[in-house]
């Protein structure tokens, strides 16, 4: 019984956790965000604000490996954030169309 409540802590935990490391790095730095020809870099601050070089501002939340921008007129964007990501690491995800997204923390 108590082997399974440490285990269930310790698992609850870990999730608590998952993408904080690659989270720091991109406040730290920009994700740059390549899909079909097309390249932003986005810039998440501190204070929670978000801004990227296509124009877009708004806010940023992060939670339990879940990273969600939050744009003008009620516009959610959220999805995974993967952890122990840094500087220069580089990672795929795809659209929910199945269109290929390069992810990529740079400098900035």
């Amino acid at each position: 019984m108590i082997a399974g409540l440490v285990s269930t802590a310790v698992l609850a935990f870990t999730a608590l956790l998952d993408g904080q490391v690659t989270m720091d790095a991109l406040v730290e730095n920009a994700l740059q965000i390549e899909i079909g020809g097309s390249v932003t870099t986005g810039h998440f601050s501190a204070d929670g604000s978000y801004s990227d070089s296509a124009g877009e501002s708004g806010s940023w939340s992060w939670d339990s490996g879940q990273l969600c921008l939050f744009l003008g007129d009620d516009v959610t964007r959220c999805s995974a954030l993967p952890d122990n990501k840094a500087l220069g690491d580089r990672w795929s995800i795809e659209t929910p169309d199945g269109a290929p997204v390069t992810r990529t923390i740079v400098a900035g």
